[in-house]
């Protein structure tokens, strides 16, 4: 169980390491520039545009083209002389905007290929961390393999019945024997007679389902699986801060201090096993 959930732990921390950075850019696009081509002919028809389009230096030109037109002697020259000057405005406007969007762009070029450099160095040394945490994922990988020969070597005895051979059903049963609530497996007053009669009044827990985040409700009534959980818990908040802690010229996590704590437990445990199942054999 704890490495399940430790192989999780560093699974999920390895794929947010590996994930690519994404960096949007921002660029000002040429169409943020207007271009009234309808200026060069009728001011009233530019008038329309402008009032639609919202554009108050727009109107404004058409307004006192129209103006113009109205106090004039010469309507036709009036006309094309105010048109005329509404589009050099126009024109003018755009050319400051295009310059404005240049010396933007340009800025943020440079910037965003600063920051586009350091994203792409961080994530390097992501990769980097990623890799060496997968090198000591795979072997906790082994060892769960190895885990799960022994285990099956040891339920091979048939000691316990093969319903009850998960790691909340043998913690429970083993509970009661510690705690002098039974002395036998089967029979009225046994261990599996408890174990089915608690589960029906709903006592006790029986899935892993979240089980790491509901402590307390175990605590009460399954109190060795409470030890065993807490010490998992411990180790893999040990191992989560330890692997956001690791430092980038970092090429192997092996000198992490709740790995190598588990493996030295795993191998002392595994010596014990073997002496069980010689025993057993």
């Amino acid at each position: 169980f704890t490495l399940d959930n430790m192989i999780n732990v560093m699974d999920n921390k390895i794929q947010e390491l590996r994930r690519e950075p994404k960096v949007k850019k921002q660029y000002l696009d040429t169409h943020d520039i207007i271009l009234w081509p309808f200026w060069i002919f009728f001011p009233i028809v530019l008038l329309i545009m402008a009032f639609l389009s919202g554009d108050f230096i727009g109107t404004m030109l058409c307004i006192l083209s129209i103006v113009l037109i109205f106090f004039s002697n010469d309507v036709t020259e009036v006309l094309f002389s105010s048109a005329a000057i509404a589009a050099g405005v126009v024109f003018l406007i755009n050319v400051i905007r295009m310059i404005i969007i240049s010396i933007h762009n340009a800025k943020y070029k440079k910037e965003y290929k600063n920051y586009f450099n350091d994203m792409q160095q961080q994530y390097k040394i992501n990769l980097s961390k990623a890799n060496a945490i997968e090198k000591e994922k795979n072997i906790l990988v082994d060892k769960r393999k190895q885990a799960i020969v022994y285990l099956k070597k040891i339920y091979s005895a048939n000691i316990i019945y093969p319903k009850y051979r998960n790691f909340i059903a043998v913690l429970s049963i083993y509970e009661y024997f510690v705690s002098g609530r039974c002395d036998e497996l089967t029979g009225h007053e046994g261990a599996y007679n408890i174990y089915e009669n608690e589960l029906r009044l709903n006592r006790i827990i029986n899935t892993l389902d979240n089980i790491l985040y509901r402590l307390d409700e175990i605590k009460q009534n399954q109190y060795y699986l409470y030890q065993a959980l807490c010490d998992t818990k411990e180790m893999i908040n040990s191992l989560s801060s330890e692997m956001n802690n690791i430092s980038s010229d970092l090429s192997s996590v092996a000198n992490s201090a709740s790995i190598a704590a588990y493996n030295t437990k795993i191998a002392a445990e595994d010596t014990r096993l073997l002496t069980y199942i010689n025993l057993i054999k």
